[in-house]
Parts: C-alpha cells; sequence; structure tokens
C-alpha cells in the first residue's frame, strides 16, 4: 500500500523554530494544523497559533500551560532539531506540498470506495474537485511588500494579459478584462448583449485564448449559427429561416473551413448554471489548459448557491460568487446582465441597482442601447465603470461591425469612392 504523504522531521524542524527564533514567527504562522501529519504535531501547532493570537510568544512552558496534553518531550525534540531562518521557505513547501499529497490520497481512496458503494459519479466528481481545490485560508495571505517586481513593473515585463471585446475602441476605453475581474455587460432584452458576447469570445479565440461560453438562453447549435453568420456576413435571421441562396452558402462553407480551428478554442456549457457548478466547470477546464476567459450569458438565468429571500438577494449573491471566481481562479469574467424592461430612454446604473449589488461587485460596467427599428443602427456603448482610470463616456459603432466581419473590398473592386474597407 502506499504510504501516507508525510515528513516528519520538516514538521518537528518547524515547530523548533517557532519555539527558539521569534523571528520565524512571522514566516511559520501561515501554516494551519492540517500542515501537519501527527496528531500531536497538530496539537502543538494548534497551541502555538492560540498563543499567537493571544500575542505571547510561544515557549514550551506557556504551550504546557496551553494544552496540557503536550509532551514536554516532544518540544525538546523539536528545539534541538530546529531549522534555521534561511531555509523556512524550503521547509514551509515541503509541509504544504505534503499537505497536498495527503488530500489527494484520501481523496483517492474516496472515490474509490464511493464507486463501489454506487454514489452518483456528479457527487463523486464534486468531491473529488473540492479535495484538488482545498487550501488553507492563510496561504493565500502575503506580505504586500513582495507583491509586485519593482524592475519588471517599470519595465512592463509583468503586465497581465487582457482580453479583448473585438471592439477597439472598447479595448482602448477600459483596456480588457485581466484575471480576477469581472465586467458586467447590462441592456434591455434584445439589444444585443449576446452578440458583443459572441464577438468578444470570437476575437479572444483569435488571439489564443480559451474562452469557456457558458449559454443558459442559446443552445450550441445557435452559438454555431451566430458564429458562422458573423464570419460568412449572411444576415442571422437567414440561418433560423434557412433561406440561403447560391452566394450565401458559398460564403457559409467558406466562414466554416476558416472559422474551424478557431472554434476548436471555444468550449461551451449549458447546464452549470450556479456558481458551485460553475466553479467546478472552471477547475476542471483548467486541468486541460482552457477557460482562461469565461463568458456568462446571461445571469438572470443562473440559480444561487444559497437560499434568497427575494430577486435583489439572489442577483447580489450570484454577482459577489462570480467575482469570487473571478479573483481566486484568477480569470476574467465578461457578464451578461439582464436589465428590467422600462422606457427606450438609454439605462443608466440607476436601472442596474433595481438588481442586485452587481454594480459594487463589477470592475467595469458597460450598458448597451440602439434602435431596434432601423436596420443598421448606431449602438450606444456606454462605459458606466472602469477602475483604474478607464475612460467613462459613449462609444457609438454601427450595429454591423459587431454583428459581422469587415469586408475587405478587393483592389480590382475599388473605385474612388470606396475606402477599402465596409460594414
Amino acid at each position: 500500500m502506499t504510504e501516507i504523504p508525510r515528513n516528519l522531521d520538516a514538521e518537528i524542524a518547524i515547530i523548533g523554530a517557532a519555539l527558539c527564533n521569534p523571528k520565524s514567527l512571522q514566516k511559520v504562522s501561515v501554516l494551519q494544523p492540517q500542515d501537519f501529519s501527527e496528531q500531536k504535531h497538530k496539537r502543538i501547532w494548534t497551541g502555538i497559533l492560540s498563543l499567537l493570537k493571544q500575542g505571547k510568544i510561544p515557549d514550551p512552558l506557556l504551550l504546557k500551560d496551553e494544552a496540557p496534553e503536550i509532551d514536554l518531550a516532544d518540544l525538546a525534540q523539536a528545539i534541538s532539531n530546529a531549522c534555521i531562518e534561511p531555509s523556512l521557505d524550503h521547509y514551509i513547501g515541503i509541509l504544504r506540498d505534503k499537505e497536498k499529497g495527503r488530500r489527494l490520497y484520501f481523496a483517492s481512496r474516496n472515490v474509490q470506495a464511493a464507486i463501489s458503494d454506487g454514489v452518483p459519479y456528479d457527487d463523486i466528481e464534486a468531491e473529488l474537485l473540492k479535495a484538488m481545490a482545498s487550501r488553507t485560508a492563510a496561504e493565500g495571505t502575503t506580505q504586500l511588500d513582495t507583491a509586485v517586481d519593482l524592475e519588471a513593473f517599470l519595465s512592463g515585463n509583468d503586465m497581465a494579459p487582457f482580453t479583448t471585446f473585438g471592439i477597439q475602441e472598447i479595448d482602448t476605453a477600459t483596456g480588457g478584462i485581466r484575471g480576477g475581474e469581472i465586467c458586467i455587460l447590462a441592456a434591455r432584452t434584445s439589444i444585443g448583449k449576446s452578440a458583443v458576447a459572441v464577438l468578444s469570445t470570437f476575437a479572444c479565440a483569435c488571439t489564443g485564448w480559451n474562452p469557456l461560453y457558458l449559454s443558459y438562453e442559446m443552445p450550441k447549435r445557435q452559438l454555431w449559427n451566430r458564429f458562422i453568420s458573423y464570419q460568412s456576413r449572411v444576415f442571422l435571421r437567414k440561418f433560423r429561416d434557412r433561406t440561403f441562396n447560391q452566394k450565401d452558402i458559398g460564403a457559409i462553407k467558406r466562414a466554416e473551413l476558416e472559422l474551424r480551428p478557431i472554434m476548436r478554442h471555444v468550449s461551451v456549457n449549458t447546464e452549470a448554471n450556479t456558481p458551485g457548478k460553475i466553479t467546478q466547470l472552471i477547475r476542471m477546464e483548467q486541468l486541460e489548459g482552457r477557460a482562461d476567459f469565461v463568458i456568462v450569458d446571461h445571469a438572470g438565468r443562473m440559480k444561487s448557491d444559497d437560499k434568497a429571500r427575494n430577486n435583489y438577494e439572489k442577483m447580489s449573491s450570484i454577482a459577489n460568487e462570480l467575482k469570487d471566481i473571478a479573483i481566486n481562479l484568477n480569470v476574467p469574467i465578461l457578464v451578461l446582465w439582464q436589465l428590467r424592461r422600462g422606457s427606450e430612454d438609454s439605462p443608466t446604473l440607476d436601472d442596474l441597482r433595481d438588481s442586485g449589488q452587481a454594480e459594487e461587485v463589477a470592475d467595469t460596467v458597460i450598458l448597451l442601447n440602439r434602435n431596434r427599428t432601423e436596420e443598421n443602427p448606431m449602438v450606444d456603448i456606454d462605459i458606466a465603470k472602469a477602475r483604474d482610470g478607464g475612460q467613462l463616456g459613449v462609444i457609438q459603432v454601427p450595429w454591423k461591425q459587431i454583428t459581422m466581419v469587415p469586408y475587405i473590398v478587393p483592389t480590382e473592386e475599388m473605385g474612388e469612392e470606396v475606402t477599402g474597407i465596409e460594414f
């Protein structure tokens, strides 16, 4: 049988350092009792942390007073085998690595037992992912002075990649969406939220991103239709009615061939509709090197993991949990947000405030509006909120720029009044 992952010498060395070198306490205090495998070591470390919370420097006598069941001989052994200060990071790394190994060791055994007992596979998968993702709360705690490499910052070498909206004006105003950030794209029904989301997905996939599109309103086939409609410049309504002429058919075939390698980058899921399920799905996708950009279409169709008394609480919970996902998994998230039906006036942040704490949670808020009676109207794109100095204000772009790839006019067809690109 495989041995349980642990390193008793490293555990003793860390306990010894905490007892005989007060300078080590700041570093070693990030460890938790579960980082130790021996029960007696867990008890000792629980006592050390308790003393630190009381503002006391741990020593053998204080520890014995705090936890009488501790054996002074174990403390003496630890002190005589304490690691030196330059080695602390190494020993802390060993304990954390072994703790991870123990989690996976016991999780694998539980999985085998659960399969034998006939536990549903979805429940087994959820528990396995939980075990794989679990971390001590303190593991994410670091000192602020180590957050940035100054030289890399000044040279620009540490700039985080950002997703594109596929519309240069929005990218310039907002700086795109980076890992840990959430952008809310809000509008009333049938204004064009999904069209912008599909464009962003398409543009990111073209540049090597691996988007995960969570679609709660459109089946996968409709998303495929939108991609092909954009690339072929064949109106989307023809895909519903199948009223294609020969020119359309040729354009669709070319578009499908061109998009095949790009669409391989895009994953689509229509079932993960709670924050908990989304977290599990993203973790699974990221193990395969995917889901480095997530699109939620749309938040109103999600279900909360918590019991909410009303829609405001439900949407607030969803917004906050999506933000937690973005931060904890370091993934940029574009969330489509349905605004309540109202007047035909352009939406404002006040409309968003009626549907939960989305405005407070979001790093960026974009509001859309257009005249749906015109064939190719201008779309008002209002950058209503942008952290870190983004440019607020309204941008106008043609509707066809969002729904169709720009048409490059062949040189031989250019006349004096042709600029080379048409929408």
